[in-house]
């Protein structure tokens, strides 16, 4: 059938488009998924105004035409020291008090971990023990705040606001800008944020 349009018609050629908000999951939903984290970091960091399709799509022909991976380069435990960025992209400079985020988990029921930022991230100045008893050395760079505990309802988790936590920059796998705990300590994720933390954990092992 789509083989003989072109001749039937007289097309000389027969282009198919696969458009993120039509066309379910597949490629083309990952890819809109990571420009729309890449403008809403854009936008977080105050490097560019985007108010339309139109700010949208110039920020894209101007930044993102090039193929090439803005994610670092992580350790796969929640609780390893600091590592190396493969690109010259601070994690840290997007991590702010409230700041919610996705961190690497070994555990093997869950993915990641979701983590709220206390404060921004330092280095520490000396070694240092939290309240799960995970101690970090003097010199790592970490950040403080407290973790998520997914409840019954999927997606939906409950912040552990009894246990301070620390966590090292390296394990930070994903970072929204637009997610915020409720009066209630509680947070819903959306299912395409929970789709963009995982093709995040895919790019890396894909890179590994």
């Amino acid at each position: 059938m789509l083989t003989d349009i072109c001749s039937k018609h007289g097309y000389e050629l027969f282009i198919r488009n696969y458009f993120e908000t039509s066309h379910a999951k597949g490629p083309q939903d990952a890819t809109g998924g990571f420009l729309k984290n890449q403008e809403d970091m854009a936008v977080f960091r105050g490097n560019e105004i985007i108010q339309s399709a139109a700010d949208f799509f110039k920020y894209c022909g101007k930044h993102l035409k090039d193929t090439k991976s803005l994610y670092c380069k992580r350790n796969r435990t929640r609780h390893s020291g600091p590592a190396e960025s493969t690109e010259n992209y601070e994690m840290e400079d997007l991590i702010a008090l409230g700041t919610i985020l996705a961190v690497y988990t070994d555990e093997a029921d869950s993915n990641y971990d979701l983590f709220k930022a206390d404060a921004c991230p330092e280095t520490l100045k000396k070694d240092i023990t939290d309240d799960w008893g995970v101690t970090y050395v003097k010199g790592s760079k970490v950040v403080r705040g407290l973790y998520f505990d997914q409840t019954k309802k999927l997606l939906s988790y409950k912040l552990l606001d009894k246990k301070h936590s620390i966590i090292s920059i390296a394990s930070v796998i994903y970072i929204s800008p637009t997610l915020q705990c409720s009066t209630r300590c509680t947070l819903s994720l959306l299912e395409t944020t929970h789709l963009d933390i995982l093709s995040v954990l895919d790019e890396m092992e894909g890179a590994q």
